[in-house]
């Protein structure tokens, strides 16, 4: 029996009319092998409702292992998605969250000790907070710098193994966090690119806890998984147990490494060695008709090329082992290996790979689910659904955290809190279109005044004035 290989369409582009009451938010992943731009909101429920996305390939060389090499290319490939997104929803996206990672990262245990100055009183969310910045201030190596800050648990006096501490009361406060420590090139670099494709950089968020967030329930995150986000030049590990980060690690393999596999194996050229990946291949030799052949129609002089399914599958199989053992590895680094009974969940475009589900049951014997973003509205478009969106749709996830806690009040007394007019979401109206604009100041001439006038919270500093002025200054750097 024999296949013709014939390369895929691109797909269909969607039109998303904007709805809800959050604020909107933009956020970036540069990949391996391309650029995903995304514009959302978060909707009742906690869902994210996306407004607006737009994706463009990587020419190949930009990007090492989730690193930029070309900068002039990741650069203009964002522009291209910001120009994408002005044109097919007149969305003007003026900044974004980006994603962060590279292609190395270290964990790190680090204890934090923090005396209140009166024991008697609540802790608050605020405290909890500048605990957990305080943590990015630690001294790393030379070249590094400290990607994200994960809490483990706290202790407040004798009481240990504590989740949150906040409305206890207690004069001694410490905690234990997991630092995830890399490289500031690479981040630098990202950053260089977001800013000359004419974005304001809001922050960085770190990828691989933003994949986790997109994929995982709460009820797996407590009872203990592994995320596996198989991405194009690298494959991140993630470990969840009670609903902490535990352990997260980066392997320097991924689907890019399968394609070169098949390029080198199969003599193809390199654009049909993914496209048949894809289509064709199974990770899982002993699945496969070895009866069954695909047959490359070279577009010239040369003759048709024959591939037995199973030699191909063996390609495969062979890299896809090395990835999973290096991945039980990590997870054995962790120190959760036997307290995951969720298994293994695998994500990103990688995942997406024919038998996978079955192979790494059977090389691991752990329960395995190939999972999409699940924290999505059902009207939000179905492209974004794919797992190689996972990432794109967790920094998002994520950007919108970040927007809600960027001021906390909870603890600050009610006398305190003063209200002023609001800054609503940007609107220009015109004869055709309504353009959204996120992250633009404003003004007078580009809001359209309510019929009823709406107000906001002043932030904490300006509510408290003087009086804690000292107390709320921070470094609000990414």
């Amino acid at each position: 029996m024999e296949q013709i290989f014939q390369l895929p369409h691109s797909g269909n582009t969607h039109t998303v009319a904007p709805q809800g009451d959050g604020r909107v938010v933009a956020a970036v992943d540069i990949g391996t092998t391309k650029v995903i731009t995304l514009v959302g909101r978060e909707v009742a429920g906690g869902k994210v409702h996306v407004l607006a996305y737009s994706e463009e390939p990587l020419p190949r060389g930009s990007m090492l292992r989730s690193e930029v090499l070309h900068t002039g290319s990741v650069r203009d490939a964002i522009a291209k998605t910001l120009a994408d997104i002005r044109e097919k929803w007149n969305i003007d996206v003026r900044e974004a969250y980006v994603g962060m990672a590279g292609s190395y990262y270290r964990c790190l245990n680090v204890p934090i000790n923090h005396i209140r100055p009166i024991g008697t009183t609540e802790i608050t969310e605020y405290e909890r907070k500048e605990m957990e910045e305080q943590m990015y201030l630690q001294p790393v190596k030379p070249g590094e710098r400290i990607l994200h800050v994960a809490p483990q648990e706290y202790r407040v006096d004798n009481y240990a193994g504590i989740p949150n501490p906040v409305g206890m009361s207690g004069k001694y406060l410490s905690a234990n966090y997991q630092m995830f420590i890399g490289s500031e090139a690479p981040v630098e670099n990202s950053n260089w690119c977001i800013r000359q494709a004419g974005l304001t950089l809001k922050r960085g968020l770190f990828k691989p806890i933003a994949t986790a967030q997109a994929v995982l329930s709460d009820d797996e995150k407590e009872m203990g998984v592994a995320v596996v986000d198989m991405g194009g030049g690298t494959t991140n590990v993630v470990v969840y147990y009670d609903k902490i980060v535990r352990y997260s690690a980066i392997v320097p393999f991924g689907g890019n490494t399968i394609t070169e596999d098949i390029w080198d194996g199969c003599g193809v050229m390199r654009r049909h060695a993914n496209a048949i990946k894809i289509q064709y291949g199974s990770c899982y030799r002993d699945l496969v008709n070895a009866n069954t052949t695909l047959v490359i129609d070279m577009n010239g002089d040369r003759e048709t090329q024959k591939i037995a399914f199973s030699f191909l599958a063996g390609i495969i199989e062979a890299r896809v082992d090395e990835i999973i053992e290096a991945v039980m590895y990590e997870i054995g680094q962790s120190g959760y290996a036997d307290k995951l009974p969720s298994g293994l969940v695998f994500t990103g475009g990688g995942a997406m790979m024919q038998h996978l589900k079955e192979f790494a049951t059977a090389k691991t014997g752990m329960p395995v689910r190939i999972v999409r973003p699940i924290h999505l509205t059902s009207d939000s478009p179905k492209d974004v659904r794919h797992c190689s969106y996972a990432t794109a749709v967790g920094l998002l996830l994520q950007a919108i955290a970040a927007e809600n806690a960027a001021v906390i009040t909870d603890q600050i007394p009610a006398t305190l809190q003063t209200t002023v007019p609001a800054t609503p979401i940007i609107q220009r109206e015109t004869d055709e279109t309504v353009h959204i604009h996120v992250g633009e100041p404003a003004t007078d001439d580009t809001v359209k005044t309510p019929t009823k006038k709406t107000r906001r919270k002043k932030s904490v500093p300006e509510a408290v004035g003087d009086l804690f002025k000292d107390f709320f200054k921070k470094d609000d750097g990414v």
